[in-house]
């Protein structure tokens, strides 16, 4: 399982972290987490794994989702998975043949010796779920509104840069109506007529000049008598846009759990303590998905190899001790996640300080809030330790030599300089 290997990929392609991040990106999307394992005569552990799309996933042709099947999955009369129906290749891409017995491949969940065969990780939250929801679901409508919102003001800021050039008369309406002949009469309004025939003429004149603004050395424009050039834009209230986009914004941020600050990545208007509140509620939904999901996916994978370490090699065994007997005991491990992002991290220094003196906390909580293993924490400073006494630096039972405190000295005035 060295992260810097191809091995765990069946394609030998992807390290461990590459696959770890596939996952992530999977649950993201579909929900949930697909992949089946692969036997390998070659190689330093025989086995590896295949992600697949959750998509190919699906029900036969001829067999329509019931009590028994559902979404790919045969159930069982308890709710558990009896097989998993696996297309050859993606629906998606509309090849393949989807008839009945054709293009698809039947695969239990377990071998004949136990060994786990393919693997469906998902958040259940239904009682009879039997396939994952995506977390995106909850906000994919405020999602979608927000997205028409902002087509909605690009298109008002593109019409607000158009501009409308009227040409306008110094005449009164009775009186432009006198100068082109139109009056009542018995015969009815003969205004709209006249008008009409007043507006044609004056189109071909317009026309025939090619008129036309520029906006640096704009050419002479002949107007008739009377008349004068005005230019119009189109004005559209723009600041009820701004507060209804920041109500979508933080609908959307709600369905994706996330405050309103972290999802817009704007936190200029917030104070520390609202971001590490924000923070730490995110993280608690976080950290449940976590180990319902991504744990759940990365313990089965190291245990499909340490079966193959342990058939190979079973010396490695204590004495008495049966792999398959114990199985979840030698396989129960705790998986380190990134570290969160903190805003002061002289704060966050303090509280694990105070966390670690009054004893409410333990270096093992403490790394893992970083990231990282405590023990590799204390080998470490065994070993900078080491190489200081080494140096010269410090003494053995850890106090400051006559070169250390000149070192130290020499830093101090440096700082000060």
């Amino acid at each position: 399982m060295d992260s810097s290997s191809h091995r765990a990929d069946a394609g030998r392609r992807w390290n461990w972290a590459a696959l770890n991040r596939q996952a992530c990106f999977s649950y993201l999307i579909h929900g949930e987490i697909l992949w089946v394992s692969k036997f390998r005569r070659e190689g330093k552990w025989g086995t590896s794994i295949m992600h697949i799309d959750p998509n190919r996933l699906v029900s036969p042709h001829g067999f329509r989702d019931n009590s028994d099947i559902r979404g790919g999955v045969r159930i069982g009369a308890e709710g558990q998975a009896l097989e998993y129906f696996i297309s050859d290749s993606n629906p998606i891409d509309g090849l393949g043949n989807y008839n009945l017995g054709k293009g698809y491949t039947a695969v239990k969940p377990y071998g004949r010796t136990g060994r786990k065969l393919v693997g469906l990780y998902y958040d259940n939250e239904g009682v009879e779920q039997s396939r994952g929801i995506s977390p995106f679901s909850s906000a994919v409508d405020s999602i979608k509104r927000q997205h028409e919102l902002s087509d909605a003001m690009l298109k008002a800021a593109l019409i607000q840069t158009l501009y409308t050039m009227v040409i306008k008369s110094d005449l009164n309406y009775e009186s432009a109506m006198s100068v082109i002949g139109a009056k009542r009469s018995d015969n009815g309004n003969t205004y709209i007529d006249e008008m009409k025939r007043y507006q044609e003429a004056h189109l071909g004149y317009y026309d025939s000049l090619n008129l036309r603004l520029l906006i640096e050395g704009a050419k002479a424009i002949h107007l008739l008598p009377n008349e004068s050039l005005e230019f119009q834009n189109t004005s559209i209230a723009g600041p009820e846009f701004e507060s209804f986009h920041k109500a979508m914004a933080a609908q959307t941020g709600r369905g994706l759990n996330m405050s309103l600050d972290r999802y817009l990545g704007d936190f200029s208007q917030t104070s520390y303590s609202a971001s590490q509140q924000s923070a730490a509620e995110a993280s608690r939904s976080t950290d449940g998905k976590r180990n319902m999901v991504l744990s759940a996916w990365a313990t089965d994978i190291l245990t499909l190899f340490m079966e193959k370490l342990f058939i190979k090699r079973p010396e490695l065994l204590p004495d008495g001790v049966d792999f398959w007997t114990y199985k979840d005991e030698l396989t129960k491990c705790e998986w380190l996640s990134p570290n969160n992002i903190v805003g002061d991290q002289l704060k966050a220094a303090k509280a694990s300080k105070t966390r670690l003196e009054n004893g409410t906390s333990n270096l093992e909580k403490e790394c893992a809030l970083l990231g990282d293993d405590w023990r590799e924490n204390l080998r470490q400073q065994r070993k900078e330790r080491n190489y200081m006494v080494k140096l010269g630096l410090i003494d053995d039972n850890g106090g400051e030599t006559a070169a250390g405190s000149i070192v130290r000295i020499k830093k101090e005035r440096r700082a000060m300089a």
